[in-house]
């Protein structure tokens, strides 16, 4: 199975250079007013304006992971880029799209490991 094209999220990957080389299915229907798998070849610089424009460089040229959340259109979303690597060193840039239910609950990790491990203990 290839679970980047099965899996509910938008994930797009550019190279080095910011030229997407994949989108899968979701991907190119959450683009598909900006052109869809058409926009596979195409530069990411034209279409983020300042200052994603300036944090999409700085990715690239660190290998740095970005996350953060939007609001658009009443939809809530969780954007995951991070830098992909093949061989010796990084080969690009992944970004996920992941759509988060209006009042999806959110943990604190410390208080479910200490509660779990509470639980383990007794």
């Amino acid at each position: 199975m290839d679970w980047l094209k099965e899996i509910n999220a938008a994930v797009t990957i550019c190279d080095t250079d910011g030229i997407i080389v994949y989108m899968n299915e979701r991907s190119a229907q959450v683009f598909e007013s900006d052109g869809g798998k058409n926009l596979i070849g195409q530069s990411l610089f034209g279409c983020h304006p300042e200052p994603a424009l300036t944090k999409l460089n700085e990715l690239l040229a660190n290998g740095s992971t970005n996350i953060y959340t939007i609001e658009k259109n009443g939809k809530k979303k969780m954007i995951y880029q991070t830098p992909l690597a093949c061989g010796a060193g990084s080969s690009g840039n992944g970004r996920s799209i992941v759509r988060t239910p209006v009042g999806a609950a959110a943990f604190c990790q410390d208080v479910i490991f200490a509660e779990a491990y509470d639980v383990i203990d007794r």
